[in-house]
């Protein structure tokens, strides 16, 4: 069991789809969606998985910089512990 998954901008093929053994998914994508970006996450399982997509403004490289991305994904940790 995954209690939170966090992805931020994640590139490549057939990995939209989050399985049903995560509990809840934070995904941030860049509004500038480049080739190699990928778009929004979809549970396999909406009955068990809870996905949250979150369109930014930022580029791919400066997501993990975010100030507000990282309160939110601490925020989120809290709340699990």
């Amino acid at each position: 069991k995954v209690d939170l998954l966090v992805t931020l901008n994640s590139s490549g093929f057939d990995n939209d789809f989050v399985p049903q053994n995560v509990v809840k998914n934070l995904n941030y994508i860049t509004a500038d969606n480049g080739w190699t970006d990928d778009g929004p996450n979809i549970a396999l399982d909406y009955n068990r998985t809870k996905v949250e997509n979150f369109l930014r403004p930022e580029g791919h490289d400066a997501l993990d910089e975010s100030t507000s991305i990282q309160m939110d994904v601490l925020d989120a940790i809290n709340k699990i512990l």
